[in-house]
């Protein structure tokens, strides 16, 4: 992001998108913190205990158990953010940001 804004933005305006960029990727912190203590405890937590949904599938991998609900949730968001760069690397317009 920091060469794509400085080789596209003129210089006069860098200052205003810095000054906008930095408090919307720290709002982006903020609802990931937030939203990743609730998913791991109500969502991936209880799939992964004793008796869960995936606890013989994905059991098998993870292990069931206290904490293992959260290992889930690390490789999920593991396997999103691949393909989230898979496709920005796919994507044209910001190909032609470079040039």
């Amino acid at each position: 992001m920091d060469f794509l804004v400085r080789t596209n933005i003129d210089n006069e305006q860098q200052g205003r998108i810095w000054g906008l960029m930095d408090p919307i990727s720290s709002f982006g912190y903020i609802i990931a913190y937030a939203a990743s203590g609730l998913l791991a405890d109500f969502v991936f937590g209880p799939l992964l205990l004793e008796g869960g949904l995936l606890a013989e599938s994905l059991g098998t991998i993870f292990g069931i158990g206290s904490g293992r609900g959260t290992g889930l949730l690390i490789s999920v968001s593991r396997i999103f953010l691949s393909l989230t760069a898979l496709l920005l690397l796919a994507s044209k317009s910001l190909r032609k940001l470079e040039s």
